[in-house]
This record gives structure tokens, sequence and C-alpha cells, in this order.
């Protein structure tokens, strides 16, 4: 039997946005240039080093899980040393953005969750990267943008 044409398969669900705000924030302002004040996230250093968001982990389980499998494992692993351990939102099919607030560290957090359960396929900080500097001199013509046209702007 062959396969109904791709205009009759149906698309995955959409993963919903969160409607609050989900990543730690520091309690000072920083001034952007336009004079708005935003908090930065909270950041921390993994133990190798690394700058990932404070207090979360991505936490991606065995396809399939009920909503009470997810509540049992966050459980198990809140026990384990996870901190909060509840799933602030979806990211991909089978991977939330966790709270782990409360843990010893990020690396706790993350062999608590592997731990807990073997449907945790991986649990690791959130890492953060950082955007180069602009540039402090002006633009070559090599560094000119274009428009899609290929006119420099």
């Amino acid at each position: 039997m062959a396969a109904p044409p791709a205009s009759a398969q149906v698309a995955p669900a959409p993963i919903p946005l969160p409607t609050t705000d989900i990543y730690p924030r520091t309690t000072t302002p920083v001034m952007l240039q336009n004079g708005v004040a935003a908090y930065p996230i909270k950041t921390t250093s993994t133990q190798s080093g690394k700058p990932a968001v404070a207090d979360r982990l991505l936490v991606r389980f065995q396809a399939g899980l009920s909503d009470a499998d997810l509540t049992t494992i966050h459980k198990k692993a809140a026990a384990l040393g996870a901190g909060a351990a509840r799933s602030l939102t979806r990211i991909s099919a089978n991977g939330y953005l966790v709270d782990v607030s409360g843990a010893a560290s990020l690396e706790t957090a993350a062999k608590a969750y592997k731990t807990a359960d073997a449907r945790v396929l991986s649990a690791a900080a959130d890492g953060v990267a950082n955007a180069p500097a602009a540039p402090s001199r002006p633009a070559s013509p090599e560094q000119s943008s274009t428009t899609g046209s290929g006119s420099t702007v």
C-alpha cells in the first residue's frame, strides 16, 4: 500500500511557547544603548569551566512517556539531588528545559536524572554562548553587507 501524499500527512503538534520567563534573571539591571533596563540571564560555570544557565538542565526522555511517567521521574530525581526537578517547557519532541534550583551543582542534578530512571536519555547543562564583539573599526569593502539583490547597503 502506498504512503499517503505529503499533503495528507499530519504535521507534529507545535511546541507551545512559554507564557512566563522561564530563565533565572539577575536582580541588577544593565542599561542597553537605547536606555532600556534589561535583566540578564543568571549564569554559572560547570565543573569543567564552561558557562551555563544557572539552575537549568536540558533533559531528554525516551519517546512515549506519559505525564505521570515524567512526574515520577522528576520526583525520583529530586530525591537524588536534582533540586526543584520540574519541567518548565518542552523544547523538542522528548526534551525539556528543567528547573533544578536548589541542587548542589548542575552536574549533581544531571547525575540525579540519569540515575533516577533508564528512560532519561540525556541530562546536561544549558550552555551559554557569547557572541564575538563587534569590530571596532569601520567595515572594509569586504565586510560590507549586501541586500538580497546583491547591492551594497
